[in-house]
């Protein structure tokens, strides 16, 4: 960390700023990163809705059908989960 390059090899030129204009060691964030990840959040969020919705109106259109999945899904985990404990007491 020689002149205060944040690198380890000091032979190595040490830039001062990234590709995309900030410096090393620069805090807080720049405004546009902060408002990119507001963004992306919002779509992220916007799309968990989306599919959870579609998830309750699937189960509650088939709810048999969901029951016997999560009947079956948790049958298998519990299998593989035993499996698993058992078989490293051997």
């Amino acid at each position: 960390m020689a002149n205060g390059c944040p690198t380890r090899w000091p032979e190595k030129p040490c830039p001062t700023r990234l590709a995309d204009g900030t410096r090393f060691g620069e805090w807080p964030p720049r405004r546009k990163h902060l408002e990119s990840a507001k963004e992306i959040t919002g779509r992220v969020r916007d799309k968990a809705v989306e599919g959870a919705k579609a998830a309750d109106e699937a189960v509650r259109d088939n709810p048999y059908q969901a029951i016997g999945i999560a009947f079956g899904v948790g049958a298998l985990v519990g299998y593989l989960a035993m499996r698993r404990r058992f078989r490293t007491c051997d």
